[in-house]
């Protein structure tokens, strides 16, 4: 599966969410990624990993990495299903509905 994560999360008016508050007219703002929804939920010290191994941990990190560099480059990056299931199954528990359902929404929407 191939995944943009350059890619802005948006809201239930097909408009893109902001980091803070949306910028005025002719000002620049920063959109909400979903690179950044993505590392940062493989990167949360969840509760649920209190018992997981510091490989697990590492596969995570290097998974975030993976996905840093290719939104940096600017180039959609090719990930296994299982990677996308993890990222899901982490997105899901990091963050609140206004960030997952846009989140799986491009998650869901690969080429």
């Amino acid at each position: 599966m191939r995944i943009d994560f350059g890619q802005a999360l948006c809201g239930f008016d097909g408009k893109p969410l902001w980091d803070g508050a949306a910028p005025n007219e002719g000002e620049e703002g920063k959109t909400i990624a979903l690179a950044t929804v993505c590392i940062n939920a493989l990167m949360a010290d969840l509760e649920s990993d209190r018992s997981a191994a510091g490989e697990e941990k590492v596969d995570r990190w290097h998974l975030a990495q993976r996905i840093f560099a290719a939104n940096e480059a600017g180039e959609p990056l090719e990930l296994k299903a299982t990677d996308v299931v993890l990222i899901q199954d982490r997105v899901g528990k990091a963050f609140g509905a206004a960030i997952v359902a846009p989140a799986f929404a491009l998650l869901d929407a690969t080429e």
